[in-house]
C-alpha cells in the first residue's frame, strides 16, 4: 500500500470538487468532507449543495472510492445521498449506491453517518429526519427496513396512505464522532490510523 500525499489529496480535491473555489479549501476539508477507512480502502463523502427551487434547501453527499496507482489520486464515486431541509424536519430523498457490486457492502451506511454528522454537528437543536421508502424499494422491504433499523432509525407502515417511512431525531451531542488525523477528518467507523491506499 502506497501513503497517501496529504497535499495531493488536497491538491486533487480542489481541482475536481472546488470547481469555482468559493470555498477556501481548509473549510472545505473542515466542514464539507469526511474520510472513512473500510475494509482496507479509503472512502471521501464529501457534501455539495444544489438548489432546485428557492423555497426548499436541496443538498446532496457523494461517496468515493479512493485509490492511487503511480502517484496518481483517482476517485470512483460509489454513491450518494440527496435530502433536503426545511425548519421543521430534514427529508432524505433518496440513498442510491451505483454499482451492483458495491451493494451491500457499507456504503449506505457511511453516507447515512456522514449526512447525521454533517446535519447534527451544525445545529444547536435536535433535527427530526424523515423519509420514505422508494417505490423500487418496496419489493425489498426487509432489506431496507434492516438497514435503517441497523442506523438507529424507526421505520413504520403508514395505514392510510400505504407507504412506509423512515424517522430519527438527532441530537447534536449524540451525532457520530469524529477524529482528526494529519488535518482530515475521519468518520467514528475508522478503525486504521493509517493514511495508505
Amino acid at each position: 500500500m502506497e501513503k497517501l500525499s496529504i497535499e495531493n489529496l488536497k491538491k486533487q480535491v480542489d481541482k475536481q470538487f472546488n470547481h469555482y473555489k468559493y470555498v477556501p479549501l481548509e473549510i472545505l476539508f473542515s466542514s464539507n468532507i469526511l474520510f472513512s477507512k473500510h475494509n482496507g480502502e479509503l472512502i471521501m463523502t464529501i457534501k455539495n449543495f444544489f438548489n432546485r427551487y428557492a423555497n426548499h434547501s436541496y443538498k446532496k453527499i457523494e461517496a468515493y472510492r479512493l485509490t492511487q496507482k503511480n502517484n496518481e489520486l483517482y476517485f470512483e464515486k460509489v454513491g450518494y445521498l440527496h435530502y433536503r431541509t426545511q425548519n421543521e424536519y430534514t427529508k432524505i430523498t433518496q440513498i442510491e449506491i451505483e454499482n451492483d457490486q458495491d451493494k451491500n457492502k457499507g456504503y449506505g451506511t457511511i453516507l447515512l453517518k456522514s449526512f447525521e454528522y454533517f446535519e447534527g454537528k451544525y445545529s444547536n437543536k435536535k433535527v427530526k429526519v424523515i423519509g420514505a421508502f422508494a417505490p423500487k424499494h418496496i419489493k425489498d422491504t426487509e432489506k431496507t427496513k434492516h438497514f435503517y433499523n441497523k442506523n438507529g432509525y424507526a421505520v413504520k407502515k403508514e395505514l392510510f396512505s400505504k407507504s412506509t417511512i423512515i424517522k430519527k431525531v438527532l441530537d447534536p451531542r449524540t451525532i457520530p464522532s469524529c477524529k482528526t488525523i494529519d488535518g482530515l477528518n475521519f468518520i467514528e467507523n475508522s478503525k486504521e490510523n493509517e493514511l495508505s491506499l
